[in-house]
């Protein structure tokens, strides 16, 4: 209506629809619709709160690797720019250089001794170092590196590879052994608390029990995904393993027969999203199993009964969980670069480390001297207290 309440007829004539390449730029700006922060990104720089107590920043592409030293004062790290460096977790020093490697340095560890330091890269060079000082004790060669773990027992090193076979190397004198695959690569490896055995996972979904000393293997099952990750209980008496089709099962150790499926739906199968899991593991104090996902599902079972205890969503996909030694706590990294104290006991987020500009892709946990360590995409590590 006009000022003096009369109606105003419009001819259609007189009507112009205007594309959208036709809106005045003023109403275009007024259209603009901010996209809220999705599952797994982040929020902007400057409104990520940094906790942690040191800041490691010498490598100059993503770090995949970190593992701390018993001492929890030196921590090392594997990256994309080629490099394995060893640095002092207070102030950040590099104390030396794991030189040599041509390809991207996607495994590190400490031996349980902390004697010596192992670092590996995709192209399949593994060299072994003295912790201590840096001094490099040996060069060893396989074919591409899948997975990396040093026995837990002994000074023996154990490589997954591309090819389907597990190496095995005594330190120092390089004496080898191989477990031979049947094709697939061999994806995930864990050692059983007797050091005489051991559990691997493939690519395509087998699980096989290998006694290291007789060369022989028992098979679990055949999964319909690659397996993404395995797990060994403490007493050794079960284990268990996650896959790409975001399928978990718990078997037996001594028979390899199935007992369980721990398998949860999660909010990716609701939503009929890919889902895979990424992480499992065994609390180190309580009868329980975790399962966490790429949808951000975190799963607590209890063995005795095997059944689902809870399920607790998470805004971001887990990439790594660390059970606790002495409570019944996990560790979480994740997509959206902090890392979750959950308790395990309500489901609930105890504590949140942020600083990250990018992924979690690993996390070393030392309880006894109170830090965690952690590495990104963001091309750094972190230390943050506990």
């Amino acid at each position: 209506m006009d000022d003096e309440g009369e109606q105003i007829e419009y001819d259609e004539n007189d009507i112009v629809e205007l594309t959208d390449d036709e809106l005045p730029i003023e109403d275009m700006e007024d259209m603009a619709v901010e996209e809220p922060f999705g599952e797994d990104t982040l929020a902007p720089e400057e409104d990520i709160p940094d906790v942690s107590a040191c800041t490691f920043a010498q490598h100059k592409g993503s770090v995949f690797s970190v593992d701390v030293h018993s001492s929890g004062k030196l921590a090392v790290s594997g990256g994309e720019d080629n490099r394995a460096l060893v640095w002092d977790t207070i102030q950040g020093d590099v104390a030396f250089e794991c030189s040599g490697h041509k390809d991207s340095v996607t495994f590190c560890g400490y031996n349980s001794s902390n004697k010596y330091l192992c670092t590996a890269d995709m192209s399949g060079t593994v060299q072994v170092w003295a912790a201590g000082d840096g001094k490099h004790i040996i060069n060893l060669e396989t074919a591409d590196v899948s997975w990396m773990m040093w026995h837990s027992q002994a000074p023996v090193l154990l490589v997954g590879t591309a090819g389907g076979e597990v190496w095995m190397w005594q330190v120092p004198d390089g004496k080898c052994k191989i477990l031979p695959g049947h094709g697939p690569e061999c994806t995930s490896g864990s050692l059983l608390p007797d050091g005489t055995r051991m559990i691997a996972g493939y690519e395509d979904g087998a699980i096989k029990i290998w006694n290291m000393k007789e060369n022989k293997s028992i098979s679990v099952c055949q999964g319909g995904g690659s397996v993404t990750c395995t797990a060994a209980k403490q007493d050794g008496v079960v284990g268990m393993y996650g896959g790409s089709d975001a399928i978990a099962k718990l078997f037996s150790c001594s028979s390899g027969d199935v007992i369980a499926d721990l398998t949860t739906p999660g909010k990716a199968a609701m939503e009929e999203k890919e889902n895979s899991i990424e992480s499992v593991g065994f609390s180190k104090i309580n009868p329980l199993a975790a399962v966490a996902m790429l949808d951000g599902t975190l799963s607590i079972w209890d063995l005795p009964s095997q059944k689902l205890r809870d399920s607790y969503p998470y805004q971001s996909g887990h990439v790594k969980v660390v059970w606790s030694e002495n409570q019944p706590v996990i560790y979480s990294g994740s997509l959206n670069g902090v890392v979750c104290q959950w308790d395990c006991r309500t489901g609930r987020i105890e504590r949140e480390w942020t600083g990250h500009k990018d992924a979690i892709l690993d996390l070393s946990v030392n309880e006894i001297h109170s830090i965690l360590v952690t590495a990104s995409d963001d091309n750094s590590c972190k230390v943050f207290p506990l």
